[in-house]
């Protein structure tokens, strides 16, 4: 296993795509903790627990905004079966303004997805038009390997009868390890899932299904409903897909990271046609449908990707980390255009969040908002979030970046283009870590989502944690959506 791993959540978020028709007035305005979120007691941030305030771990990995406002938060909790404790699958919906949970979803805003074998975990989110949730994942076998897993959740928060048996779609893809990182849906309603397959040992490869909207393979889809992308041409090397994005022409962009020659990992892409097939007209270095980046240091990858248009094109702009030396990781993002080479403009970047001194900055999930629409000249601004190290308090905090087309820090975003929010659980002078590992945006505010500890607990308890940045784009007022 490299070695970020342990500080690295598994969850990818898909591409989210915002018009906006101004660009920002005012300095410094962005970026700032939204203290009309969340509680009286903690102004800017929420909670949420599945354990009743019992000594568990509750793990949000995705999240999602309805067009109502409303937040769809989920994750892996500790849960005992009555036979002893296994990780389940915890979904929660908040209030827009993070007052509280939507009663009417689930129990009191809440549900609890057991697998009927073992453990179960989710790693995505996507929301269907009708309301509907999907969740990507994985769920272990008798045999105890992972199997991709798909859930479909009806808007009161009950699984769908209509999907798979029961709601819930399990794929086995071969006899290692299979997991889905992350889910996207098609206009045609089919359900499209990246993650990858485990051959033997350190041998992984991207890996991608289609799922037509009853929660069967569609075999339309490259014959069985499922393909997979090798970097290393069956050499064993570890090649993971952790994201990916369905673009305007239906080509579907998976992220990621592989091993390249001195066994060092680099930003990874990989397209497949809406057949299914490796997309030939993207590429390079002679790997026809895939793409690597080399950025330097000692190892880097994508975590997640954003799209966006140049007029026509679509641009996939991945963000993920870059690994220096020693603990020093900073936020890092590839921007490729429509046939896998590096943008001009954008290009390859990497930023440190540094909260005090270099640390372990990770960039776990990006979000786009565009400018303009398809067939307009390029102009967009990423946010990327996550989570990076305060030398102040030796924990970590949530951290988020925000850059311009160009890839340059935004200054209108917190300082120089960053922020961070320490949620501080519990009263001073305790501290915790804090690891936001996905991000949504509702209306043009920054929704972030994670794990938060409750050190006295030793770091044994951990419970959801959502907080909202403001983002005023005419007025200094707060009024924008």
């Amino acid at each position: 296993m490299c070695s970020y791993s342990r500080f690295i959540r598994h969850a990818a978020v898909a591409a989210l795509l915002t018009f906006v028709g101004v660009t920002t007035a005012h300095a410094g305005v962005d970026g700032q903790l939204d203290t009309a979120f969340g509680s009286a007691s903690t102004p800017g941030k929420a909670f949420i627990n599945f354990d009743d305030g019992g000594n568990d771990f509750d793990d949000a990995y995705a999240v999602a905004v309805q067009r109502d406002g409303k937040i769809v938060v989920a994750g892996n909790i500790d849960y005992d079966n009555g036979s002893g404790p296994v990780t389940a699958i915890g979904v929660a919906r908040m209030l827009p303004d993070g007052h509280g949970l939507d009663t009417t979803f689930g129990t009191d805003g809440q549900k609890v997805l057991v697998s009927p074998n073992d453990s179960q975990g989710v790693t995505g989110i996507v929301l269907q038009p009708d309301g509907k949730v999907l969740l990507s994942g994985w769920s272990q076998d008798a045999g105890q390997n992972k199997d991709m897993l798909v859930y479909r959740l009806n808007a009161s928060g009950n699984a769908d009868p209509g999907f798979g048996v029961l709601g819930r779609a399990v794929i086995p893809f071969v006899s290692g390890d299979d997991l889905l990182q992350a889910i996207a849906l098609q206009p045609d309603g089919k359900i499209v899932g990246a993650g990858w397959v485990a051959f033997s040992g350190a041998d992984h490869d991207f890996a991608v299904i289609r799922l037509n909207t009853n929660g069967q393979l569609d075999t339309s889809f490259d014959g069985d409903g499922k393909n997979t992308f090798a970097f290393d041409d069956g050499n064993g090397d570890d090649d993971r897909a952790y994201a990916l994005t369905i673009d305007f022409y239906g080509n579907i962009l998976l992220a990621g990271s592989a091993t390249t020659s001195g066994n060092v990992l680099d930003f990874a892409a990989a397209r497949f046609s809406d057949s299914g097939a490796r997309d030939t007209s993207f590429g390079n270095f002679g790997i026809f449908g895939g793409v690597l980046v080399p950025i330097g240091g000692l190892e880097s990858g994508a975590l997640s990707v954003a799209l966006s248009y140049d007029a026509l094109l679509p641009i996939y702009t991945l963000a993920g980390f870059r690994h220096f030396t020693g603990n020093d990781y900073d936020y890092a993002a590839v921007q490729l255009d429509a046939y896998g080479n590096v943008t001009p403009g954008f290009g390859v970047r990497s930023w440190g969040i540094d909260l005090g001194a270099n640390g372990r900055d990770i960039g776990r999930a990006i979000v786009a908002e565009n400018f303009n629409h398809i067939g307009h000249p390029y102009a967009a601004r990423f946010t990327i979030g996550g989570f990076a190290y305060n030398s102040a308090s030796g924990n970590y905090d949530y951290a988020a970046l925000r850059v311009r087309s160009d890839g340059t820090p935004d200054p209108s975003f917190g300082i120089d283009g960053r922020t961070s929010v320490a949620f501080d659980y519990d009263d001073p002078p305790s501290t915790h870590n804090d690891f936001a590992n996905a991000m949504a945006l509702q209306g043009h505010r920054v929704i972030l989502a994670g794990t938060v500890s409750r050190s006295f607990q030793n770091g044994a308890d951990a419970d959801f944690g959502i907080t909202r940045l403001t983002s005023d784009i005419i007025f200094d007022n707060g009024f924008e959506p």
